[in-house]
């Protein structure tokens, strides 16, 4: 199996000295350590990196957190005036009205909508006929959920059939709507994503409620959640980089017998 990876906003890619991916996340964690578990016991599995196509300037204040430039996203929009929002929305309430508050006063999308986003990103699933898996990280994880959604909008209007099988959501953030760029919310859209989902969360991250919006959306029958205990970050601790790739490992084996 084949994974595309989206880092978050803000990042770029770059390998690091083990060859994986450096999304040079929030306090420099990589997801390296889980890249490295997952392939020690299923050499067959692989990965391929992309990253956002609107190139930013950080603050000097930020720029230890997320790497040298150039730094990218993948929405389109003014970094203070809505990312920093972000990570400041709050706790209280149910996730779906948490994400409709922060909608009233921020947009994620100015001048483009994920549609840009999301025809680069199917035109690099298919050009790599290997592709069947996506991994992304906060706002790559958001970007890899409306992918899918995508994908079951495509197949109904032109046939194309889906290629992702499963995905994997660190600290995710739920889909958007393609044309416009409005998220896509479980008590106003219902079920969204059907195919096999592991989302990896932190109990003390300042934005629970966006994975858990995007947990919302999935089908609770084919979705499992994953809390390593901390914060907004992708865990690289040996315990629970094992525990999180002998998840994966299972669900691809239970892929595999369809």
């Amino acid at each position: 199996m084949r994974f595309l990876c989206l880092p978050g906003a803000l990042c770029n890619v770059k390998a690091d000295e083990n060859g994986y991916l450096d999304f040079r996340l929030i306090l420099r964690l990589t997801p390296g350590p889980f890249l490295s578990a997952l392939q020690k016991e299923d050499h067959s599995i692989s990965f391929v990196y992309t990253q956002g196509l609107n190139p930013v300037v950080i603050s000097p204040e930020f720029e230890g957190f997320f790497g040298p430039p150039p730094n990218f996203t993948f929405t389109d929009s003014d970094i203070d005036g809505s990312f920093m929002p972000v990570r400041t929305m709050g706790r209280e309430g149910n996730p779906e009205d948490v994400i409709r508050k922060f909608s009233r006063t921020t947009s994620l999308w100015k001048d483009q909508k994920p549609s840009r986003a999301l025809a680069h990103l199917l035109d690099l699933i298919d050009q790599d006929p290997e592709i069947d898996g996506i991994l992304g990280f906060s706002e790559g994880a958001g970007i890899a959920a409306s992918l899918i959604v995508e994908e079951n909008k495509r197949q109904e209007a032109s046939g194309r059939v889906p290629r992702l099988k499963c995905a994997l959501f660190f600290s995710g953030v739920p889909p958007s709507e393609a044309d416009t760029g409005r998220f896509l919310l479980h008590d106003e859209d219902g079920t969204l994503i059907h195919i096999p989902t592991l989302h990896v969360l932190g109990s003390q991250d300042p934005m629970i409620h966006t994975t858990m919006a995007l947990y919302n959306v999935c089908d609770s029958d084919a979705a499992d959640l994953f809390d390593h205990g901390g914060g907004h970050i992708i865990p690289r601790d040996a315990q629970t980089v094992s525990e999180l790739a002998d998840m994966v490992h299972t669900m691809i084996a239970d892929l595999q017998q369809y």
